[in-house]
């Protein structure tokens, strides 16, 4: 066992003030959080960019002798959500608050089994400044200053760089160096935090206060958690930018360290000169029978000294160790050995696992020491930084209102209504089996922490249980059913129609008539009657002040209908014998969906449908048979819901349309679709269109509805590839990345905010509580209807089998 006052003789942190680290050498730290955005939407291109960014702060920015090393640590860690979110939670209507709870209960058993890793990225650039003073010497004010002003312009120098490669970089302030040294030396204390301060001591007593046995050669334990590592001897011998992201996929806890430590030139280029020479001398001599090895090592010296030479690039030393963490000793020999294998991956390098002198090893990695790595070797220094992995966790968007977990373990929070986004609609993709339903259902729950309105339109009764639960209406669309809708309703106050109005009857009407041929002429004639018969209802009276009051009946479609029938002229033009006849023609076509028709009852008459609940679901199997009632049925509900939406501008509301695409055949009614789909973002709403396929939304008319989707659900579907390369320009990873989703359980998440792409491949774990309440399978639906008649409610079943699976699993 190794005291804590005798680690701190091994370290060499002097002190942490006003964001710089001071050594006891003299050398000075100044450490930066980094995050590369979007990192699986990044191109190769991008990732080539951000290399050869970090290459100019080795070159420009560090001085010689200094050290830059990029920490990546994935740290088991419990779930923390933002204050604004659980205040939102707690105010929700109680069915939301129940469900949303129970998700984040199933997120905490993901914790409490080490599923859930927080990942933090440091850049740290270490030097020997202007002024060396050790251990017990001390700064005049004037020498003091003189070192602030000397790392700040280390600050911004490396700011500069890291904007122009578009990585995220804030430098850290006492605190988050303090905290970044805790993690590192209390491993078992993540979490809590370290003592304040007492007044004269070393800074680091507070910090290391976690026992260490050294009496395994291998390993060491830091207070209860086992620590080994991978070490690399040398690195691979050709490099590509992301090179080490393999690394990111290990297991459990993980510190990754790279480190570029800059050097003399001149001493460098002499050395590799001279053993340059060595070896072709050396394989002059012994011409055939010479190692094709030592040939090969001659060769590459003399390009590296050649590209050198050519683009001023340094000669640096690298040095990589991955640090690996675990309570259980065979998990972490477990982890270190398929961590082995990915390392052993990479072409000529020598990485040696779990070496001895782990307490050596783990003292020369630790955040702010005063001497490099112990294994290193030389690279020029673009070939150093091709090493700095760069696909860490997305870190999600601001006011997340839904949270999942990424492949790494991360907590991402989404933000679909993101206000930095031009509009708020979306596209939800899952293949047959995927979930998409039981997912969508899942996403509704948590956008009402903040939503007001949730409007559903979709056949087979899928949301019928939600709907019921959260005390929603349903509504059985179908002719017969007692419903109409009066498309010819306007707003509270409206006389005459908006030119969006005259827009969707047209495109209404054209869904009831077959064309006859001149679309055109048809279009012209219609919006004609739809003007006449608007005005054919106005009743006009002077006020006693003489002003003019208009009122209107509203119209019918049978009122429409006679207009037709009587049309004499057009916008001031008489109507030819043809026109008359088209006219004719088309209002014989309307008396199939007029007076006591099945399709009559449901469109021609007043309104009887009340849109007033939080929630409403239009369930739409009872018009799906017949593809012409579908689309008109489609068109209606979309009117109707279109009007509720424009009521309160103020409300956040979503609609989700789980059969849009049907519309998208036809060119009157996805323009229609299309403009309300621009328009909503006005009026607090947003959309979210639901198919098996992107090929549905890319074919016909449909384009502009991916096109212009803000985000996108993409769940587990054959056959994406050419959608997600052609129109969505993913990357090919990206790309494969989607094609290697699980079945069920998680999503591509796709999110354009402030022009580009952005998001992540996420995991959704669905709590007891949900599939008790929606859950999709014929078992979950039997054992529903089950505990609802023995409990009384869905409710109560549904809190039933939350507390059972929270009490069978822990």
């Amino acid at each position: 066992m190794i005291g804590t006052g005798a680690l701190l003789d091994l370290l060499t942190v002097r002190d942490i003030r006003d964001g710089v680290v001071f050594g006891e050498s003299g050398q000075l730290s100044v450490a930066f959080d980094i995050y590369f955005p979007s990192a699986r939407l990044m191109t190769y291109r991008d990732r080539a960019l951000v290399a050869e960014h970090l290459s100019k702060i080795t070159r420009q920015v560090v001085p010689i002798g200094g050290r830059l090393r990029l920490y990546v640590e994935a740290i088991e860690s419990g779930l923390d959500f933002p204050t604004e979110f659980l205040t939102k939670l707690e105010r929700a209507d109680e069915a939301v608050r129940d469900l949303n709870r129970a998700r984040l209960d199933a997120m905490r058993l993901e914790a409490a089994h080490g599923r859930v890793r927080q990942w933090y990225v440091t850049l740290i650039i270490t030097w020997l400044p202007t002024y060396i003073k050790k251990a017990k010497e001390s700064y005049t004010p004037e020498e003091y200053n003189s070192l602030m002003v000397e790392a700040e312009q280390i600050r911004s120098s490396t700011l500069n760089i890291l904007e122009r490669a578009k990585v995220q970089a804030t430098p850290m302030d006492d605190a988050q160096l303090t905290e970044m040294l805790w993690r590192y030396f209390n491993p078992s204390l993540v979490g809590h935090k370290p003592r304040p301060p007492k007044e004269d001591e070393h800074p680091l007593e507070r910090l290391v206060v976690s026992g260490i046995k050294n009496n395994q050669d291998q390993f060491i334990t830091v207070g209860g958690v086992h620590i080994g590592h991978i070490v690399f001897h040398r690195g691979p011998r050709y490099t590509m930018p992301g090179l080490l992201d393999i690394l990111l996929e290990t297991k459990g806890e993980f510190i990754l360290v790279i480190e570029i430590v800059r050097i003399d030139q001149l001493a460098a280029s002499s050395r590799a000169n001279l053993n340059r020479t060595r070896l072709e001398n050396l394989a002059a001599d012994l011409g055939n029978r010479a190692d094709p090895e030592m040939v090969e090592k001659a060769r590459l010296l003399a390009k590296a000294l050649t590209r050198r030479a050519q683009t001023g690039e340094n000669i640096v030393e690298v040095g990589v160790q991955l640090i690996l963490r675990n309570r259980e000793l065979t998990l972490l020999q477990t982890h270190a050995a398929e961590a082995y294998g990915k390392a052993q991956s990479l072409a000529d390098a020598q990485p040696v696992k779990l070496p001895p002198n782990a307490l050596e090893y783990w003292i020369a990695a630790s955040p702010f020491h005063g001497q490099p790595l112990i294994r290193r070797w030389q690279y020029l220094d673009l070939n150093a930084t091709h090493l700095t992995p760069q696909k860490t966790p997305w870190r999600g968007s601001p006011g997340g209102l839904a949270y999942y977990l990424s492949r790494e373990g991360a907590v991402v929070g989404i933000n679909p209504f993101d206000p930095r986004s031009p509009a708020w609609n979306g596209v939800l993709v899952g293949g047959s089996g995927s979930g998409k339903t039981f997912f969508t259902q899942s996403y509704i729950t948590s956008f009402l922490t903040t939503g007001s309105f949730v409007a559903i339109i979709d056949k087979g009764g899928g949301y019928v249980p939600l709907t019921e639960l959260l005390g929603g209406t349903i509504i059985y669309f179908e002719p017969g059913a007692g419903i109409t809708i009066n498309p010819f309703d306007l707003e509270p106050g409206q006389v005459e129609p908006t030119e969006e109005k005259k827009g969707f009857l047209v495109a209404l009407l054209k869904q009831m008539i077959p064309s006859r041929g001149d679309e055109a002429k048809e279009a012209v004639i219609l919006n004609a009657a739809v003007e006449r018969v608007y005005k054919a209802h106005q009743t006009r009276r002077k006020r006693p002040d003489g002003s003019e009051e208009v009122t209107l009946k509203t119209p019918t479609l049978s009122d429409f209908r006679r207009i037709l029938l009587t049309m004499d002229e057009a916008y001031g033009q008489k109507l030819t014998e043809e026109d008359r006849q088209l006219a004719s023609s088309m209002a014989q076509a309307l008396s199939l969906w007029t007076a006591g028709t099945p399709q009559g009852r449901l469109v021609d008459g007043p309104t009887t449908i009340d849109l007033t609940s939080k929630v409403v679901y239009f369930e739409t199997t009872g018009i799906s048979t017949n593809e012409d009632l579908q689309r008109v049925g489609l068109l209606l509900l979309i009117d109707l819901i279109w009007r509720r939406v424009a009521h309160d501008p103020a409300e956040r509301k979503l609609l989700v349309f789980d059969e849009v695409w049907s519309l998208l055949k036809s060119r009157y009614a996805a323009l229609f679709v299309e403009d309300l789909y621009r328009r909503l973002r006005r009026y607090g709403a947003g959309a979210l269109s639901i198919s098996q396929s992107l090929e549905d939304f890319v074919s016909g008319y449909a384009n502009g509805i991916v096109v212009n989707a803000n985000y996108y659900f993409l769940l587990a579907a054959p056959n994406q590839d050419r959608v997600l390369r052609e129109v969505l320009k993913l990357p090919e990873d990206l790309i494969r990345d989607y094609a290697s989703l699980k079945p069920k359980g998680e999503i591509l998440f796709l999110l354009r905010s402030e022009g580009y792409l952005q998001g992540d491949i996420l995991r959704y774990v669905p709590s007891a509580y949900e599939i008790a309440a929606f859950g999709t399978q014929a078992d979950e639906q039997v054992l529903r209807r089950q505990l609802k008649e023995e409990l009384g409610s869905l409710a109560a079943a549904a809190r039933y089998m939350h507390l059972k699976a929270l009490a069978d699993k822990l």
